[in-house]
């Protein structure tokens, strides 16, 4: 049979699998019959706007976002330059007439009054979570979204920078809200509740949870506490004090985390971890005695260093997590050398973001590690899309990292000052195939001079024509 023969019940079934970006480029313009199709007005669509360069989002704008606002249900957009684009006149928002799910991330807090105000007419909008990518001020913006009579959920990430007035969200008219899931602190009718705390017992004793989840958050339905640090007690082990908490009113929805430098608790091999996620290692030292606890873990932080006594580090986490199925990995004090980081990527072929605290290519013959089989074999296969690289020394650093990340979509790198036109003019170079796929450039802990400087920059050298330009928090983000 031909796909383009199947029944319209059919392709719905299918299209549900498939993110619109997906159906839009492998299906429209193919013929009339699936134009028609994907401009019917019955077919509620899912708009999910990834990182994509600036003329592919034009383009996708133009033929699906706008002409089929009232047809989008679930809108999410991760890329600070989109949002205003988007949302260039904030009424616009009304247009969205089915929407029910917004998801802004890598928001620019100056855009968000405006395209509340405007939520609050939207007849079916329950859900909304942001990601604020600068500092706010205030907290006058939770205000504005309890005013949303008709959200059930939200979740907001967002940086405060330290002041000495203290703020409060003052109770009025808005105080009461129908949310039933609030994914930040507050007084409200809370249905989930999230803890993270560090190096405190007091946050472990499951008897006083117990009376003030009963007495005090009747609504309460999942209880998620995250604890990181170490026990002084002596008649207890972690692991006994973890079971206390699995009593008659706490439900086992919660997801625990354990990290230690090395097993405290013998009863730990019998606790069940097919849960999480997202595993932290956090310890001096791991054996080949480590266990793997981890089965369906996708992203990896290596928050400190350590040492595998008696066995590679590839082994040792491979014992822990399977590394094949990993799609992130982020290193917080740990700093590999170039030639382990090269060494340890065959071991993850699904991985699309790396975050490097610090890479070492001290005492390496650059030339000759570029034509070695491994790293030859690296650059063909490996599918890292984002690189976050905190410390980098120079351009032949960054042309190092391009010739083997050549699939790179966005880079945030903190660079040499005295480099970074000539390695933007490289990463920009027309003749440069290796960053054919960039799209999204930021450069951390900037002054605020370089924007001007920057644009000044592309103009002369002729690097770009169309891009834009944002400073936030320091850094300089280019989008073209």
């Amino acid at each position: 049979f031909r796909f383009e023969n199947l029944m319209n019940r059919i392709l719905y079934e299918i299209f549900e699998y498939l993110d619109m970006y997906h159906i839009y480029k492998g299906f429209f313009n193919l013929n009339k019959r699936f134009n028609d199709f994907l401009n019917d007005s019955n077919f509620l669509i899912k708009i999910n706007i990834l990182p994509m360069s600036k003329s592919n989002f034009e383009s996708y704008k133009k033929n699906i976002v706008t002409p089929n606002r009232q047809r989008i249900n679930i809108f999410r957009l991760s890329n600070q330059f989109i949002a205003e684009n988007i949302f260039s006149s904030p009424n616009i928002i009304l247009r969205f007439i089915s929407l029910e799910i917004l998801i802004l991330e890598n928001i620019d807090a100056k855009y968000l009054d405006k395209i509340i105000n405007y939520l609050i007419d939207l007849p079916k909008f329950h859900s909304l979570s942001l990601s604020i990518v600068d500092y706010i001020q205030t907290l006058d913006l939770f205000v504005q979204i309890f005013r949303l009579s008709r959200l059930k959920y939200c979740k907001i990430i967002y940086q405060r920078k330290i002041i000495q007035q203290s703020s409060s969200i003052k109770r009025n008219k808005y105080s009461r809200s129908p949310i039933q899931c609030l994914i930040i602190n507050g007084d409200f009718p809370l249905k989930i509740l999230r803890l993270t705390t560090f190096f405190d017992e007091a946050y472990l004793n499951a008897k006083r949870w117990e009376e003030l989840i009963l007495s005090s958050m009747p609504n309460l339905r999942i209880f998620d506490i995250y604890h990181e640090g170490s026990i002084r007690n002596n008649d207890l082990t972690y692991h006994d004090i973890i079971n206390q908490f699995n009593s008659s009113f706490c439900r086992k929805d919660f997801t625990f985390y354990w990290k230690s430098a090395k097993q405290i608790c013998s009863n730990i091999s019998e606790m069940n971890f097919n849960s999480v996620n997202h595993l932290y290692v956090y310890g001096e030292y791991a054996t080949q005695n480590d266990i793997n606890y981890f089965p369906n873990v996708t992203q990896l932080t290596i928050q400190h260093y350590f040492e595998a006594l008696d066995d590679s580090i590839i082994k040792i986490l491979n014992r822990m997590i399977p590394l094949k199925q990993l799609t992130k990995l982020v290193t917080e004090h740990f700093n590999f050398s170039f030639e382990e980081l090269v060494k340890f990527l065959p071991s993850t072929p699904n991985l699309c973001t790396l975050k490097l605290n610090y890479l070492s290519v001290k005492n390496i013959n650059l030339n000759l590690i570029k034509e070695s089989k491994i790293f030859q074999y690296v650059s063909n296969t490996n599918k890292i899309k984002n690189l976050d690289f905190r410390d980098c020394d120079s351009l032949n650093q960054v042309q190092l990292i391009v010739n083997l990340f050549p699939r790179l979509e966005s880079l945030k790198i903190g660079m040499n000052k005295k480099e970074i036109e000539q390695i933007i003019k490289f990463l920009l170079s027309k003749s440069n195939t290796k960053t054919q796929h960039l799209f999204l450039l930021c450069i951390s802990n900037v002054s605020r001079i370089y924007p001007k400087r920057l644009k000044v920059f592309i103009k002369s050298e002729n690097l770009l024509q169309d891009y834009r330009v944002e400073y936030l928090n320091e850094d300089l983000y280019l989008w073209w």
